[in-house]
């Protein structure tokens, strides 16, 4: 017996091209799809998580009869069973809620497992003082919960700003750890690895980064603010910068046109918008006192070393510019055939 066991959390089957063909397509589940058991009689019982762990795990309902809670000292789980007829069991995961006040009890009846750390709200890297003003500008206003309380978003902000600072991922980790356990056992028999991932959970964010870094994927585009870290670390190499000039923070890194792709120049920009109405004398004061704010020398260095050059045009030249963008990226979508698949 070799048995891989694999949840997602919130993973929703109309949203999988395995299940509904008008879905978007999702081809690495199409391929786990077909090498897969399909219980085509087993219904949803208790939820949200560790309810529905319980229920998966014991084989017995958690509601109604109880809330969120851990597994009982008096229930028999599947690694329990398992082990009992010589079954080595593992666990893999990032789901935090099993470490939790009241997710207890789970993975103390396996061999062994691994938790690997930094799910959204897990309470991993410490931050005392925290730059909540900074979350608050970057995270949309329904999402800024910066209390001390048990339950905040907080630790979220936190762990994301490391995770992307190391480009490494929990999700990709944790299917890193499970092919390690795969390729170090597959030539014992009898066992199980349960690999558990939170992720989509929301929210959630793409780990192309931890790919490139892994050595999974071999070329990505990104801003330089974003991969500036791992330039100077070695971690990854830049090819090219796809300004029209080089960039101060990568002075030895050539254009895209000075490496013999001359229409190749593209712009990640940001810019600051008003809602349609918004008074021309509003308009001209916020522009005046973004281009002061732009021309300082502290902002300038403080931006000009996470890898992003400050530009500033005035109102009219910016809609020019908008309009030119779309025009420009319009026609590469028709002439390309890109669709949304």
């Amino acid at each position: 017996m070799k048995v891989v066991f694999l949840l997602f959390d919130s993973l929703n089957r109309h949203a999988l091209s395995c299940y509904e063909p008008g879905a978007p397509r999702t081809p690495n589940f199409e391929r786990l799809a077909q090498r897969s058991v399909v219980f085509d009689r087993h219904f949803v019982g208790s939820l949200p998580c560790l309810p529905a762990r319980r229920d998966l795990q014991t084989g017995r309902l958690n509601f109604l009869h109880r809330g969120w809670g851990p597994l009982e000292p008096f229930d028999r789980s599947l690694a329990d069973i398992l082990r009992g007829y010589g079954v080595y069991t593992h666990l893999v995961t990032d789901h935090y809620h099993y470490f939790e006040d009241g997710g207890a009890g789970f993975h103390g009846r396996y061999n062994s497992w691994e938790f690997i750390r930094g799910q959204e709200k897990d309470k991993w890297r410490p931050a005392i003082g925290p730059d909540v003003e900074r979350y608050a500008a970057r995270f949309h206003e329904l999402q800024h919960d910066f209390s001390p309380e048990i339950n905040s978003k907080l630790p979220y902000y936190v762990n994301r700003e490391y995770l992307e600072a190391r480009g490494e991922f929990p999700l990709a980790q944790c299917f890193a750890a499970g092919n390690a356990f795969v390729t170090a056992q597959r030539a014992s028999d009898d066992w199980l690895l349960h690999l558990e991932c939170f992720d989509p959970h929301e929210p959630f964010f793409a780990p192309a980064l931890a790919d490139l870094v892994g050595g999974r994927i071999e070329l990505m585009i990104d801003g330089g603010n974003v991969v500036q870290p791992f330039i100077k670390d070695g971690r990854v190499r830049a090819l090219v910068v796809t300004g029209d000039t080089r960039s101060p923070a990568l002075p030895d890194v050539p254009t895209a046109k000075e490496a013999g792709l001359p229409e190749f120049v593209i712009y990640g920009w940001q810019g600051v918008l008003a809602p349609t109405g918004t008074p021309q004398a509003v308009i001209d004061r916020l522009s005046q006192e973004i281009a002061r704010a732009l021309a300082t020398p502290d902002l300038k260095s403080r931006l000009s070393a996470q890898g992003t050059e400050p530009a500033y045009l005035p109102p009219a030249e910016f809609r020019t510019y908008i309009a030119g963008e779309e025009k420009r990226w319009t026609e590469v979508i028709r002439s390309a055939g890109i669709t949304l698949d």
